[in-house]
Protein backbone atom coordinates (compact mmCIF):
# COMPACT_ATOMS: atom_id res chain seq x y z
CA UNK A 1 0.00 0.00 0.00
CA UNK A 2 1.21 3.50 -0.77
CA UNK A 3 0.02 6.80 0.66
CA UNK A 4 0.93 10.48 0.39
CA UNK A 5 1.26 11.43 4.03
CA UNK A 6 1.05 15.17 3.34
CA UNK A 7 -2.68 14.65 2.98
CA UNK A 8 -3.18 13.31 6.54
CA UNK A 9 -2.68 14.34 10.15
CA UNK A 10 0.07 12.59 12.08
CA UNK A 11 -2.48 10.85 14.34
CA UNK A 12 -4.07 9.24 11.29
CA UNK A 13 -0.73 8.14 9.83
CA UNK A 14 0.18 6.32 13.05
CA UNK A 15 -3.23 4.66 13.13
CA UNK A 16 -2.83 3.56 9.49
CA UNK A 17 0.58 2.12 10.29
CA UNK A 18 -0.85 0.18 13.25
CA UNK A 19 -3.77 -1.08 11.16
CA UNK A 20 -1.32 -2.33 8.51
CA UNK A 21 0.29 -4.49 11.22
CA UNK A 22 -3.14 -5.93 12.09
CA UNK A 23 -2.37 -5.48 15.79
CA UNK A 24 -4.52 -4.02 18.54
CA UNK A 25 -3.33 -0.85 20.25
CA UNK A 26 -2.09 -2.96 23.17
CA UNK A 27 -0.22 -5.44 20.99
CA UNK A 28 1.24 -2.63 18.89
CA UNK A 29 2.34 -0.74 21.99
CA UNK A 30 4.18 -3.80 23.33
CA UNK A 31 6.25 -4.05 20.15
CA UNK A 32 7.45 -0.49 20.83
CA UNK A 33 7.86 -0.81 24.62
CA UNK A 34 5.04 1.67 25.15
CA UNK A 35 1.69 1.52 26.90
CA UNK A 36 -1.61 1.02 25.11
CA UNK A 37 -2.65 4.38 26.53
CA UNK A 38 0.27 6.16 24.87
CA UNK A 39 -0.67 4.71 21.48
CA UNK A 40 -4.33 5.63 22.05
CA UNK A 41 -3.32 9.21 22.88
CA UNK A 42 -1.21 9.46 19.72
CA UNK A 43 -4.05 8.08 17.60
CA UNK A 44 -6.56 10.55 19.06
CA UNK A 45 -4.20 13.50 18.74
CA UNK A 46 -3.92 14.24 22.46
CA UNK A 47 -0.21 13.33 22.38
CA UNK A 48 2.29 14.21 19.67
CA UNK A 49 4.29 11.55 17.89
CA UNK A 50 7.95 12.43 17.63
CA UNK A 51 9.79 11.73 14.40
CA UNK A 52 11.96 9.19 16.24
CA UNK A 53 8.84 7.27 17.30
CA UNK A 54 7.53 7.38 13.74
CA UNK A 55 10.81 5.98 12.39
CA UNK A 56 10.93 3.34 15.15
CA UNK A 57 7.44 2.19 14.18
CA UNK A 58 8.35 2.02 10.49
CA UNK A 59 11.58 0.10 11.14
CA UNK A 60 10.03 -2.32 13.61
CA UNK A 61 7.11 -3.20 11.33
CA UNK A 62 8.75 -3.27 7.89
CA UNK A 63 7.21 -0.04 6.64
CA UNK A 64 9.32 1.85 4.12
CA UNK A 65 9.24 5.64 4.43
CA UNK A 66 10.21 7.61 1.34
CA UNK A 67 10.75 11.36 1.32
CA UNK A 68 10.45 12.76 -2.18
CA UNK A 69 10.69 16.29 -3.53
CA UNK A 70 8.13 17.20 -6.17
Amino acid sequence: MRMVINEYESKDIIRFMREWTELTQGEFAKTLNRSRESIAKIETGTRNCYLKTFIDIANKHGIKVILEKK
